[in-house]
């Protein structure tokens, strides 16, 4: 299969030997896709940015409407409600700057026998998923072409929902469903998943390769 890279990190991660991924691949593993979150479908999509300054702003507009309707439009209320569109404006630029680093510290890879998701911004990690233990997969596509491509994990497999998210289906806590959050192109991610996973349905050698988190070292 092709290599693919929809994504580039330079600097801050050389201590991978491939970027993404902790160690070398093994012998009989080729690396198929990498890609990360763009930091705009970040914002919409998973922090939700535009929902809430369209809540703040009917808040903001509602407050002037009933200020005027009591009238008491004077410096004082007006500055009150200034401050407030202030602090509404710091949590949305804060959410912006999350939706950020998210996107810079976040890798997927797909290779011949798992997906790998290097994700954390404060703790870096790297999420090994073997194909043998994912039960299924679906791909989500948003209005604006990015979408996600959502995995099932086996029965007998549970991961953290604090330690996954973002990279989750949101609203899953007690059955945490990994995700490869805001693509720029999910339908080729979902593809080369796809073939991969047909490619290696014979190797059952992946049944005896457990899910496992391992902490990366901190660049």
């Amino acid at each position: 299969m092709s290599h693919i890279t929809d994504h580039e990190h330079a600097g801050e991660y050389d201590f991978e030997p491939v970027p993404g991924l902790p160690e070398e691949l093994p012998d009989g593993e080729t690396l198929i896709w990498q890609g990360a979150p763009t930091w705009r479908a970040v914002a919409l999509h998973v922090l939700h940015v535009r929902k809430l300054a369209i809540y703040f702003a009917v808040m903001l507009t509602l407050r002037l409407v009933w200020l005027a309707g009591e009238g008491r439009l004077q410096f004082g209320e007006l500055s009150g409600t200034a401050t407030l569109a202030l602090a509404a404006l710091f949590a949305l630029g804060l959410l912006l700057f999350l939706a950020r680093l998210i996107a810079k510290t976040t890798l997927y890879t797909i290779t011949s026998r798992r997906v790998v998701m290097r994700i954390g911004v404060a703790l870096p990690m790297t999420l090994n998923l073997p194909f043998i233990k994912l039960k299924s997969a679906d791909l989500r596509v948003n209005s604006d072409g990015t979408g996600d491509i959502i995995m099932q994990l086996g029965r007998n497999e549970r991961l953290s929902y604090v330690v996954l998210w973002p990279h989750l289906k949101m609203r899953r806590v007690l059955n945490a469903k990994p995700a490869l959050r805001s693509l720029a192109d999910p339908v080729t991610a979902a593809r080369h998943f796809s073939q991969a996973i047909a490619a290696s349905s014979q190797d059952v050698a992946l049944a005896d390769t457990p899910i496992d988190t391992d902490r990366a070292m901190v660049a």
